[in-house]
């Protein structure tokens, strides 16, 4: 319905808001339960949100209506805590990553029987930082950050659901590791903050060509952005980041 979901800290707690950007009408979804309330994920359908809570004294999945309404707890945090959950087109399965105090995993759980699939090893991919899933559901990307990784850029890898292809590794120059699909899951979008402002890029997963500049917003940075279901639309968390020094003193 064109609202923009995200979460931020504005009364003190971590919370899930929706606002709606032609007139900037912004909406609490969930309020009193727990300290945080993030990485939200809108279903394809636009009828609920899935999103990261410790109101139950950990990091699990819940779910709630697209208005915040009967929230449900969908993850119980077995061996860890999850979060980042994305759910297939279909509706019929949520990933997500679980961190532990071994290795970050990959996890495909079932909305219809709550049945577990663990998609990554531990210790042989290291899941973090974000995790997308392209608009027909074959593909899912996430950070690769291994432990003794020493070379500048980010690793992304691609795994293909079908099984038709292996794992893709693709290393981006930026070190903003949050990437979305785009161009029916062929290409991937990233963002690069530099000195003199940022860049927004689109490059194609099988490496057909090279990354490809979409535009740039000089003097400011991009902290996050998303597209819309359809692709028409792309919403953009941007600004500045200042740093000063405080003296303290009389203590």
């Amino acid at each position: 319905d064109g609202k923009i979901v995200y979460s931020t800290r504005i009364v003190g707690d971590i919370d899930v808001w929706s606002v709606v950007p032609g007139d900037g009408v912004r909406k609490q979804l969930t309020e009193n339960a727990g300290t945080n309330n993030e990485n939200p994920f809108v279903t394809v359908d636009e009828r609920y949100i899935f999103f990261v809570s410790t109101r139950s004294g950990t990091r699990t999945i819940w779910r709630s209506d697209a208005d915040g309404s009967n929230p449900i707890q969908i993850t119980f945090a077995e061996g860890g805590t999850d979060f980042l959950p994305v759910v297939s087109p279909d509706g019929g399965n949520l990933y997500y990553i679980q961190r532990n105090p071994k290795s970050n995993v990959l996890w495909r759980q079932s909305l219809a029987d709550g049945s577990r699939e663990m998609l990554t090893q531990p210790g042989k991919m290291y899941p973090a930082s974000f995790l997308s899933i392209s608009s027909d559901g074959r593909y899912l990307a996430f950070e690769n950050i291994r432990p003794d990784n020493r070379h500048t850029g980010t690793e992304i890898v691609i795994l293909d659901r079908t099984g038709e292809t292996g794992a893709r590794t693709i290393t981006i120059d930026s070190a903003n590791g949050r990437v979305a699909f785009t161009d029916a899951g062929r290409s991937i979008d990233y963002y690069e903050n530099t000195k003199s402002g940022a860049k927004f890029w689109r490059v194609p997963i099988d490496g057909s060509s090279e990354r490809r500049l979409l535009f740039e917003i000089p003097r400011e940075r991009i902290f996050g952005f998303a597209w819309s279901a359809d692709f028409r639309t792309l919403a953009i968390a941007r600004g500045k980041q200042d740093a000063d020094a405080i003296l303290l003193s009389g203590f």
